[in-house]
């Protein structure tokens, strides 16, 4: 645990803890799992969050809060919704360079990376502005199960659209991973995985991650939609992990515990790091029920600090 102090109250927080800005809850998808909305019902809430609408207004907030982050903090993700919907993406990634953080990454469908900004696209004007890592959601190497799950709306992101965003990442020494759920209809035992992995490694892809659903408290939620879907698509990970773990595919190289929501078992495929990530039952309670402790800060688009993911629950400091 590490003592901080802010605005004078006292906190401890977790050794890895990690700042996050969520930028706006809008997407051109409909994710029929989407953990945002569903770990946002979690908490009996509504997915609706108010914004500053005021750039200004919302930029020296974000700068106010930057400047009272504790240094031993030097990781930050910006997520959504899709982030790459709000014009406001490149001026925070410019903030989060210009406030000392390290890794500053962004978590995305992909779909607007390419998308054209002045003589360049979105992905270089971010790497110009100091992103160093991003990581790229995807349900399927199948564009049509790939659409059947992520249900875009709009401009979804399609496999070549990956590859020349491998391509300049790549180029850039953007560090890029590529990250997705284990589902029934979806990958769902070791032959999808490995048909998966190999599909975006020729691509030049090298860093995977996979996880299985969280669960959820299903008597807060009201999405029913969601809530079957999860049921009926929820594969368990630990036997795919057993079965990796007898795999000569799949070469162990070490497995992380006690420090995340997740236990994360780290493998070697021909190359490849594939990342598979058990919940961590233990710390995910221990988190809900310790407020003694935090485990992450939180920025929302109504710009208050907050430790937990609802806006208005555990709020550090409250935009006025």
């Amino acid at each position: 645990m590490i003592e901080f102090e802010l605005l004078g109250k006292k906190y401890n927080a977790i050794d890895n803890c990690e700042l996050s800005i969520y930028l706006n809850e809008s997407c051109n998808a409909d994710c029929c799992f989407c953990i945002a909305q569903m770990r946002y019902e979690d908490r009996a809430k509504a997915f609706k969050k108010s914004i500053i609408r005021s750039d200004a207004v919302y930029f020296e907030q974000l700068d106010k809060i930057l400047s009272l982050i504790p240094q031993f903090i030097k990781s930050v993700t910006i997520t959504g919704g899709e982030p790459c919907l709000n014009p406001r993406l490149p001026i925070v990634v410019a903030k989060m360079k210009e406030h000392g953080f390290t890794r500053i990454c962004v978590t995305t469908n992909g779909s607007f990376l390419l998308r054209k900004e002045g003589n360049s696209n979105l992905l270089s004007v971010l790497i110009e502005n100091g992103l160093t890592n991003l990581v790229l959601s995807r349900s399927s190497e199948n564009e049509e199960i790939n659409q059947k799950i992520m249900r875009f709306q709009y401009e979804a992101c399609s496999n070549e659209d990956i590859r020349e965003i491998i391509r300049i990442s790549s180029s850039h020494g953007v560090n890029l991973r590529i990250s997705g759920i284990f589902l029934k209809n979806g990958v769902n035992d070791l032959e999808t995985l490995f048909s998966y992995v190999s599909h975006y490694s020729k691509m030049g892809c090298s860093d995977f991650r996979f996880r299985e659903l969280m669960d959820n408290n299903e008597s807060n939620m009201c999405n029913m939609e969601k809530i079957e879907f999860c049921a009926k698509e929820r594969v368990l990970i630990h036997e795919l992990i057993a079965s990796a773990l007898k795999d000569k595919r799949f070469f162990l190289k070490k497995k992380i515990e006690g420090k995340s929501f997740f236990n994360n078992y780290v493998f070697d495929i021909e190359g490849a790091t594939l990342v598979l990530q058990e919940e961590d039952s233990e710390y995910v309670n221990d988190q809900r029920n310790n407020h003694n402790c935090i485990y992450g800060l939180v920025v929302h688009p109504n710009g208050d600090l907050s430790s937990s993911w609802a806006d208005g629950d555990n709020v550090l400091l409250k935009y006025e």
